[in-house]
């Protein structure tokens, strides 16, 4: 049995900037490496984003767990009385486990804050590509103070980075990686209009430079970025190129061959439920304003 009034979440307070993307490769790095580049700021990596991820959607989940909880509290019952029947969602007391939800992101996010300013920066965020728009929702929702940037890039760019690092080996791979990334663009026009929400265009911030840093601080409150970051050649581990790294840490784009071009095109040809008309600004949606 449900309510008929939904249950309201615990919010939990702090400040962070958490980076995103439809896919890897899109530049969360750079935004991270950028913002890093603050005296005041840094940007933890992808450990720290999932972790972070994790927890916001554990708390987010227990939405439909008080929605419920009446139902589970009579199961209980019914169960440790001896009653047959089918339980296998038995839980312990709804309230409770949402306690301890927040309890648990609350230590995450004081640790991390208490983590920053040991190294003498009073801001903080963590980065992570490729996570759902519904769970940065739920971030958003669960840490009202939180800021996203989500920073998206061109199809093409991306699958011939992700050809380089070796992310993508088989064009089954390459369909996943376009797919994806295509589901990804059209939610993330859910995220448009939350002021504490910046959708940035990789392609934007390359050709723009120093101003777009602007922008950055001005949306982030990070003073003094480093605009050298902008120009510095790394985005890659050190290695070998075989292995998708480089001795100098920087990876040229792979190549793209005809049928892996053809693959992108029809790809971008088709909405999530079906053929569109095709229109040649579906190639390259960062053609328009975003």
């Amino acid at each position: 049995m449900e309510t008929n009034t939904p249950p309201v979440l615990p919010t939990v307070a702090g400040e962070l900037l958490f980076i995103s993307s439809p896919t890897a490769r899109c530049g969360t790095t750079l935004l991270q490496r950028l913002l890093t580049s603050s005296p005041e700021t840094v940007v933890f990596g992808e450990g720290v984003g999932a972790g972070l991820v994790e927890l916001c959607g554990m708390l987010a989940r227990k939405e439909r767990l008080l929605a419920r909880a009446e139902m589970h509290r009579t199961d209980l019952l019914r169960a440790l009385a001896g009653e047959q029947f089918w339980y296998p969602h038995l839980s312990s007391e709804p309230e409770g486990l949402t306690r301890l939800a927040a309890e648990a992101l609350t230590r995450f996010l004081r640790f991390h804050e208490t983590e920053a300013a040991r190294s003498g920066r009073l801001r903080w965020g963590a980065k992570l590509p490729s996570v759902p728009v519904p769970l940065l929702k739920d971030l958003r929702r669960v840490i009202p103070g939180a800021k996203i940037l989500y920073v998206i890039r061109d199809l093409h760019a991306v699958a011939r980075s992700a050809k380089a690092r070796r992310f993508w080996r088989t064009h089954q791979e390459l369909e996943h990686l376009a797919v994806t990334w295509r589901e990804a663009i059209v939610a993330s026009e859910a995220l448009r209009g939350d002021p504490r929400v910046l959708v940035l265009d990789y392609e934007h911030l390359e050709q723009r430079g120093t101003s777009m840093l602007r922008e950055l601080e001005a949306f982030t409150g990070c003073r003094r970025i480093d605009p050298a970051v902008l120009f510095a050649r790394v985005n890659t581990f050190e290695g070998e190129p075989e292995e998708g790294r480089h001795p100098s840490e920087y990876l040229a784009p792979g190549e793209l061959d005809e049928a892996e071009l053809a693959l992108l095109e029809r790809v971008l040809r088709f909405a999530l439920t079906g053929p569109v008309t095709p229109d040649r600004s579906e190639l390259n949606p960062h053609s328009r304003a975003f």
